[in-house]
């Protein structure tokens, strides 16, 4: 990986947190690797890149931003920091992967199984980091109606 898709990445995480601090009803917003391993007390999170979190659901992105499918083994890698989570927060959780390029096909079987959002666009960083924000907005209406109903 090059220099300069790594510092894209980097940047991508933190657009995310960005434009999705515009939501409303976050109550936190984590995008650095040791701010969630910190937040978690556990330095084995490695595949988290954004943990967001509202009033009764929480919200788990990878992101990639480079021109080759990611692999199976990176996917793996989130999906196992996912199941570590879930054994804390429980089963509320709602999956991202926010990438630049797809998963390689044999990624995705194992990205689907477990119901995560594949989110890609090779246009912008800041396009992908808007799409991103949009579909988190979808998932607070979403909750906010159903919250509603449960009333």
């Amino acid at each position: 990986m090059n220099r300069h898709n790594v510092i894209d990445g980097y940047l991508l995480e933190e657009k995310i947190r960005l434009q999705v601090s515009l939501l409303p009803g976050v109550i936190q917003n984590i995008s650095t690797d040791d701010g969630i391993k910190k937040h978690f007390n556990d330095n084995t999170l490695n595949g988290v890149d954004n943990y967001i979190q509202f009033r009764n659901f929480y919200v788990l992105i990878q992101d990639k931003w480079v021109a080759k499918p990611t692999s199976q083994s990176q996917a793996a890698q989130f999906l196992q920091c996912v199941d570590k989570i879930r054994e804390k927060l429980g089963n509320n959780l709602f999956l991202i992967w926010a990438c630049k390029t797809p998963p390689s096909r044999n990624a995705i079987p194992d990205l689907n199984r477990k119901k995560v959002k594949i989110i890609c666009s090779d246009v912008s960083v800041d396009e992908l980091a808007m799409s991103v924000k949009d579909y988190i907005k979808e998932l607070v209406d979403t909750q906010k109606d159903a919250m509603e109903i449960d009333v």
